[in-house]
Formats: C-alpha cells, sequence, structure tokens
C-alpha cells in the first residue's frame, strides 16, 4: 500500500518540510525560499496496527535547494572605533543540499476492504522543532 500511494505521500512530506524552518548555520544572513528537488523513502517500518489504523514509521532523505541572501564579507570595511565588520554588498545565490529525515505516518486502513487507504497524519520526527541549518560554502578570491 505504501509503494502504490509513494507519490502522494511524497507529496505530503513536502509540504510538511517546508514548514520546517530554516537558517543560515555559517553566514549572517536569511533563507528566502526552499524547493524540494527530490524525496528518496527508504527504511519503512510498520510500528502498530489495528482494525481500523497503523503507524508506519519511514526514512526520507531529501534533496533541496534554498535561495539565500546573506552579507558579502569580501567587501567589508572595518569599523575600528566600533569593531564591526561593515558589508557593503550582499550576496543572493541558492545551495543545494541533502537531510535525511524521519517521518510518522498514521494510516486509516479497512480489513474488510484491502484497497482503503488514507493518511489521517503525517509527522516530521526530526530534525528537532529548531529547523534545518544550512551551510554556504563561501569562496575567497
Amino acid at each position: 500500500m505504501l509503494s502504490e500511494n509513494e507519490a502522494w505521500i511524497k507529496e505530503l512530506i513536502e509540504e510538511r518540510f517546508k514548514d520546517i524552518g530554516f537558517w543560515l548555520e555559517d553566514q549572517d544572513g536569511d533563507v528566502n525560499d526552499v524547493d524540494v528537488d527530490d524525496i528518496e523513502i527508504f527504511e519503512e517500518s510498520l510500528l502498530e496496527v489495528g482494525p481500523d489504523r497503523a503507524l508506519v514509521s519511514l526514512s526520507a532523505r531529501i534533496r533541496f535547494s534554498a535561495d539565500v541572501t546573506y552579507d558579502d564579507l569580501a567587501t567589508a570595511s572595518y569599523d575600528s572605533e566600533d569593531k564591526v565588520l561593515i558589508p557593503w554588498q550582499k550576496i543572493d545565490e541558492t545551495v543545494e543540499q541533502e537531510v535525511t529525515l524521519e517521518v510518522g505516518l498514521e494510516i486509516a486502513i479497512d480489513v474488510d476492504d484491502p484497497e482503503f487507504f488514507e493518511i489521517e497524519s503525517i509527522d516530521i520526527q526530526s530534525p528537532s522543532m529548531s529547523g534545518i541549518g544550512i551551510t554556504v560554502e563561501e569562496t575567497y578570491y
């Protein structure tokens, strides 16, 4: 049933993934937009089954692109009075990353109708509520 509904499950994971929250780990800047490029589902485990529902855990490898904006420190000047760098330009770029998440599904089933399959809830169980940190590889000239 999971493989027959894989496209629907991936669509729900993508929707939930975009709501997680993203931040830059290695730059002072913002994550403006995230697009999911690919989702690979693996390691499916049936946790519990009853007469009307089943709980399933799965791992999902998500490859995504993030549009980010951050200070260009190569253009910064140093303010010796305040002892801070003042960047004069920003960098806008798209970075690609991959993350593996644990996902929980609650599925409505009917033992009398083996074709019945409805996802009642989907929960991304990792990472933590703090979201996903995105790293930017900086190039020095």
